[in-house]
């Protein structure tokens, strides 16, 4: 559903491009897949969305989009996932977090969790482990 698509990462790109004081080039890296991102030439970013009105918000990953992910990191030194949880909040985690939580080895799916506590912390937690609060 592209229009589903558009709609939340419209709207993790509008809050990008209005909470940045400096311009910011915005390209899809491989015209196939509308997960990849590249901001102003150098850093990557894999975006997806879990619809879902209210927490938890969990993000199924199949192992061909760990392998896309692990390119992706592969050819940017700084690189990111981001999880847009519905309109409710968005988790950017870097790749050095993503690879405390996907396992890279793996046949089958993965998965992340994002929780939001009460002071809006973020409890986040994947197939391979968990990070301290965002």
């Amino acid at each position: 559903m592209k229009s589903v698509f558009l709609r939340y990462h419209g709207s993790f790109l509008a809050s990008l491009i209005d909470n940045s004081d400096k311009p910011i080039e915005i390209v899809r890296e491989i015209s196939t897949d509308n997960h990849l991102y590249v901001f102003n030439k150098k850093v990557g970013a894999y975006v997806t969305y879990n619809s879902k009105r209210m927490r938890p918000w969990t993000f199924s990953f199949e192992p061909k989009h760990v392998t896309s992910i692990l390119e992706l990191f592969a050819r940017h030194d700084d690189a990111f996932v981001i999880l847009v949880c519905g309109f409710e909040t968005t988790a950017v985690l870097h790749k050095s977090e993503v690879l405390l939580l996907l396992p890279t080895d793996s046949s089958s799916s993965s998965s992340i969790t994002i929780r939001t506590g009460h002071d809006r912390t973020l409890a986040v937690s994947g197939t391979a482990g968990e990070l301290k609060s965002k």
